[in-house]
């Protein structure tokens, strides 16, 4: 998690954590996603998450996560709705 927040300390604008390549997602993966949210929240920023369908898109939209974050299929689905910040 250190990591995660060093890197959204170190950013500004809208925050794309890209969950492709994440094949499994428990209570700890949740965990990180809710955290993530809340430190960007703070400062009015929002959380892009890019995740295809399959068992890690699963488990958020389970919890309902899917509702809270703005969510993407694919790499070029979030390129074409997020603007860069200014």
């Amino acid at each position: 998690m250190d990591a995660l927040d060093a890197a959204i300390r170190g950013t500004r604008g809208v925050f794309i954590l890209d969950l492709c390549e994440v094949t499994f997602l428990d209570s700890s993966g949740v965990n990180v996603l809710v955290r993530a949210r809340a430190l960007l929240g703070r400062e009015d920023r929002e959380l892009a998450v890019i995740c295809p369908p399959g068992p890690a898109r699963r488990t958020v939209e389970i919890t309902g996560l899917a509702d809270l974050l703005a969510f993407f299929e694919s790499r070029e689905r979030a390129a074409g709705s997020l603007r860069p910040a200014t």
